[in-house]
Parts: C-alpha cells; structure tokens; sequence
C-alpha cells in the first residue's frame, strides 16, 4: 500500500523519481513505518510504474467499455522551451454510476509537422488501441487551429470549438478597439511588471499597504493568451487604488495612473466581469455543450444592461462578437440538442420555431420512437427553481429565473421525449448525468444520447491542462 500511494504520488505531483532516495522524505517514511523499505528510483521507475501504467490501462479500458454515454475527445498541441512538439487527447465520458469520468488517453510527441493528416493519424491510432471501436467515439473539442480542425473531418468526427478559446478571441479583439483603454492596460501591465521585478517597488508598495492599515498584496502580472489574467490584474490595482495613488506620490519610478484610466478600468472590469463568470463555468470538469446555448444568451444581456461609461465602443464590439463568433454554433443542432437534453434548461433559451425542429432532430437520432408510452395521467412534474436569489449582473442568475415550465395533462399515446419535454426543468443545483442515468432503464435510447451529449466538454481546458502541471 505504502510502495502504491508513493508511486501515485509520483505521477499526480509530477515528481522526480531521486525523490524516494532524498534523506528528508527516507527519515519521514521511516518515522511512520520503521519495517517499511522503500524501492529504490531504478526499481520505481523500471518496474513499478510501468507495471502500475499497464493496470491503469486495463482499468481505463473497462470503464470505456461500460460507459453508458458515447467518447469525446480533447485535443491540444503544445511546444516546450526546447522546441518539442506534445500533442495530448483526453476522454470523457459517462460512468455506469452516471458520474462524468475524464482521463488522460495519451500524451504524443511529434516529431513530424503537425499537418491534419499526421494529426489524425496519432489520435486515431490511440482511440484504436484503447478505445477499439471507433463508432463509441462522437466529437473532438479542440481550439480554432486550421489543422486540427481539418484532424477532425478526416477521423470523420464532430467538431465542437472551444468555448473558452472563442471567449479569449472575443475579448483580445475587443480590448483593441479603443486608444484609452490600450493606453490604460500597457500603463497597468508595466506597473504589475515593474512591481514584479523591481525589488526596491515591491518593498514601498508592502511598506505603503502596512501604513495604511492593508493586508499585503502584490499585482499580478497579464498573460498574453489569458484575457482574463489583465482582469485579474486589473481588479488587484482597483483594490490597492489608494496605496498605488499614494506610493506614486513618493516613488518616482511608480508612474502614477490618473484618475481618467482609473474610471475606464471600473467601466472596463464591469464589463469583463460576467465573462469571466461564463469562462470559470464551461472550464468546469463537469461542464457541457448543453450549457453553450444558455451561457451566451445570458452573457449577451448581462452585457447589453451594464452600464459601463467610458468604454462604450468595447461593450458594442463585445456584443459583436459574441454574435458573430457564437452565431454558427449556437444555430448548430447537436448544440441545439445538447441544451434541449439537459434538464435544467431544456428548450427555454430556443426561439419558439426552433423547438420542434430540435426534437424532431432529437428523435431521429435517440429513436425515441421505439420508446411508447401509453398512459392516461398527469405526467410528473419536478420541482420548479424558483427559490433562488436574482443578481442583476450574474449571467448565472440569470438563467436561474428562465428555468420553470408549465403543468401538463396528456392522455395519448407518448413516447419518451413527450414525457421529458412535459416536466419542469430540475434545479441549476442538479445533476444532468444523474437524471439521465435513473432514466436509463426506462428510456434507454433517449437517455443514452442525452448521455452522449453531457459527456461532451464545452473546452478543451482538460488537454490544455496536461502542459501546465
């Protein structure tokens, strides 16, 4: 047990096998269990992780194997400081406990360029080899790369965006439309630099935030490819506004930031607040397609009824944005679908024309047809979420107040997506795999593609995520 938990901890905290040799970790392991003798690094490394990788493997297999949902997959591409080239591809799916499982189905180094034919040849010979039946495979989530795009339509697979990924592209665009606001952030981005590196800044800013009375907090810096790191960053100097107005004062090199940029980076931050609330919930491990629809419909009137002066041309590009970025895939079926089938939204963020559309294009492929239902009753009815309170700039919230359907009475001849269809919608609080795994006996095609469509992510963050461990 002791030798298992060492070699898990091995693999999750990415450490070195010379580890279990240093004297530290020894003494420790010999206080706790004096009988104990720890393998050394070459038999770790030799034996027992690729032992314990080829039972990993086997575990993986049969989960795949039982799943009640079909595959999708992550992909993403990524090059190291040395110029090698890792792609990696993740898989997600529905556990026969209707729990959303996601795991790490390979790590490839290419050494070839990274065209769509060589890309698709290394994900396709993973789903073969682990997967084996490339029919339980349904969609790829990858970012907006021409060739992994093109990867997807010769492994003949669905291709869904990364949400996350259009967000920042959304953003990054907007935030380059107006002079004061790109003249504000490179002001904000060289005095989080500034704080960073100069020791004798950091120092004055600390000792200026004791005076005051302040906890001490620093400035974090802006990633490039992370639009949400300069919101970050501007939110730490809204709040240190009083300690940086000051230390500006007396320190020369700290250029002080006027009163003009400190309203626009009010108004800017109220404006990019609600997207960064969207992008925490599709990074969630337990996010889907079937949130897409509703998340950018709220984000779109949270924005359109914020009040944001000075920055008014970024708010109107935001909204452009969204529209023509999310614009495709919102009108895409499988999305269309994947929100119908997800029992806290159903079909309240679809215009009323569309609706019939979606479930006839639900039936055809759930076969709900074959799933009759002949009963003359009151069709059940879930609690409605009424219950929750309403924040005006929380896309969230918002949607909470969307979601209560009306009591219906049939007695006709129904089948499943009837019966679906006709009750409320659960709580936000619920859980959508769940809903579906207890249907499951008693509508199995339906509930199996409703499966299929909460397996699939809405970003590709779990692959993005293997590079920054």
């Amino acid at each position: 047990k002791i030798t298992n938990a060492i070699t898990k901890m091995i693999c999750e905290d990415v450490q070195p096998f010379s580890m279990v040799e240093d004297k530290g970790f020894v003494g420790l392991l010999q206080l706790l269990e004096p009988r104990y003798k720890i393998p050394s690094r070459s038999t770790f490394s030799r034996a027992i992780l690729p032992n314990t990788f080829q039972k990993s493997k086997i575990i993986l297999r049969k989960e795949i194997e039982t799943s009640i949902s079909k595959i999708s997959l992550t992909a993403d591409l990524w090059t190291s400081c040395q110029t090698e080239s890792y792609l990696a591809t993740t898989a997600h799916f529905i556990s026969e406990e209707g729990v959303v499982i996601t795991k790490l189905l390979a790590l490839h180094n290419s050494v070839e360029r990274n065209t769509a034919a060589y890309i698709s040849e290394a994900i396709s010979s993973k789903i073969i080899s682990e997967i084996k039946d490339m029919s339980k495979v349904f969609a790829l989530v990858t970012d907006n790369a021409k060739s992994i795009i093109n990867a997807t339509d010769l492994l003949k697979l669905h291709h869904h965006p990364c949400v996350a990924h259009t967000l920042n592209l959304v953003v990054g665009d907007s935030l380059k439309i107006q002079r004061s606001v790109c003249d504000m952030l490179q002001i904000s981005k060289n005095l989080a630099t500034l704080l960073h590196r100069s020791t004798i800044a950091a120092a004055t800013l600390h000792k200026a935030q004791a005076n005051l009375g302040m906890a001490e907090h620093g400035i974090p810096q802006a990633i490039v490819t992370r639009w949400n790191s300069s919101l970050h960053m501007l939110q730490a100097l809204l709040k240190q506004k009083n300690v940086l107005t000051y230390i500006a004062q007396e320190q020369s090199t700290i250029r002080a930031i006027t009163y003009n940029h400190w309203d626009i980076m009010a108004s800017l931050v109220r404006l990019l607040e609600p997207f960064d609330e969207v992008t925490k919930l599709v990074s969630g491990h337990d996010s889907s397609i079937g949130q897409i629809i509703p998340l950018i419909y709220g984000l779109q009137k949270v924005l359109s009824e914020t009040d944001a002066p000075g920055v008014g041309s970024i708010s109107t590009q935001l909204l452009h944005g969204l529209r023509s970025r999310f614009g495709v895939l919102t009108s895409n079926n499988f999305y269309k679908a994947a929100t119908v089938l997800d029992p806290r939204y159903k079909a309240k963020f679809l215009p009323e024309p569309d609706t019939a559309n979606v479930v006839a294009f639900i039936r055809l492929h759930a076969e709900t047809s074959l799933e009759k239902v002949t009963r003359s009753e009151t069709l059940p009815m879930l609690s409605p979420n009424t219950s929750e309170t309403v924040n005006g700039r929380s896309v969230l919230h918002l949607i909470q107040t969307m979601t209560s359907s009306d009591h219906l009475e049939h007695d006709s001849n129904l089948d499943s997506l009837d019966i679906y269809m006709a009750e409320n919608t659960t709580p936000m609080t619920s859980n959508p795999a769940k809903y579906w795994k207890s249907k499951l006996s008693e509508w199995p095609s339906l509930s199996r593609f409703a499966l299929t469509l909460i397996a699939c992510p809405s970003t590709s963050v779990a692959s993005e995520r293997v590079f920054s461990t």
